[in-house]
């Protein structure tokens, strides 16, 4: 019986391959050495999570490739061990921890800032200022006219990943970081990959195994753990009330998810195109949603202290 199985294994990986054809990738990060052959399923082409298949021996393989057969949607044979994909260097964590700091920093001054100045002004001002200085990193990258072709094709894409990412999720945490503290804003900003899991299985029909949904369940609720105590204990007369910090943490909750739609919707539509149009067109996309709002609900005093002063 276990000899049958494994001849019924072996016909379907034979019949996988059937259709090899010879190609070389280079991949950022790292690369596969070539020769590469890639057997490519009937499913869409993708890059493989590289994980070794386990139910299937690589002796079908050994004529062309002396390395375990790899999948994802399709089966990968190479005729040499392949590198790293992905190799972490000293300036690329650097880079990252520095990514880290000025991001989560920004919870703590949109707290400081959005009482003063409100929730939509506040947010045009940083999203106002983000288009500018990408506007002008992208003249100085060269091929402004490219820039330009680029952004005017995919205008409306654009605009909705700018609301989607930038506009709506920064008024949401702004709204919350009213009642809530910073640090508990940017723990339920730390649901943003869970989110995006679950709408990647709704939307885009990604693979939801056992272990991720045990995963994304584990997550949930350690994050209503973290953020149950300041929701909990608000029963002070002088400060919010338990309804008003439960609809903050909602809020906050609702821009997590509306940053994982982004990046779905950024994975749908805007497959191909340049990073730094991508973030320069959205934050101009966001810039220009924001703006109408900003102006009417821009505080008053400013004007009138900015007269005193002077």
């Amino acid at each position: 019986e276990g000899g049958r199985i494994r001849e019924e294994r072996r016909g379907d990986l034979s019949a996988s391959i059937s259709s090899v054809r010879r190609c070389e990738h280079r991949i950022e990060g790292g690369a596969l050495a070539p020769p590469l052959f890639c057997a490519v399923s009937r499913s869409r082409l993708r890059y493989p999570a590289v994980q070794p298949y386990r139910l299937l021996s690589h002796s079908l393989c050994r004529a062309s490739a002396p390395t375990p057969v790899y999948h994802a949607r399709y089966f990968l044979c190479a005729n040499a061990r392949p590198r790293a994909l992905h190799s972490m260097k000293p300036r690329h964590l650097v880079q990252l921890l520095a990514l880290a700091a000025v991001w989560g920093a920004s919870f703590l001054f949109i707290r400081v800032g959005v009482a003063e100045f409100g929730v939509a002004p506040l947010m045009a001002l940083r999203v106002g200022i983000g288009a500018l200085f990408l506007l002008g990193m992208t003249v100085a990258r060269g091929a402004p006219l490219e820039a330009v072709r680029v952004l005017r094709a995919r205008a409306w894409p654009l605009f909705v990943v700018g609301v989607l990412n930038s506009a709506a999720p920064f008024c949401l945490f702004a709204f919350a970081e009213l009642t809530l503290s910073a640090g508990t804003t940017s723990v339920i900003n730390a649901t943003t990959p869970l989110w995006g899991a679950l709408v990647a299985y709704v939307w885009l029909r990604d693979r939801l195994t056992v272990l991720r949904t045990l995963g994304m369940a584990i997550g949930f609720a350690g994050v209503v753990t973290l953020v149950w105590d300041q929701i909990a204990s608000t029963h002070d007369a002088l400060g919010p009330t338990p309804l008003a910090t439960a609809l903050a943490a909602a809020a906050a909750m609702g821009a997590a998810l509306l940053y994982g739609i982004a990046a779905n919707y950024t994975k749908r539509r805007l497959a191909g195109v340049d990073a730094m149009a991508i973030a320069t067109g959205s934050m101009v996309g966001s810039t220009i949603a924001l703006i109408p709002f900003a102006i009417a609900t821009w505080p008053p005093g400013r004007a009138t202290r900015s007269s005193s002063a002077a």
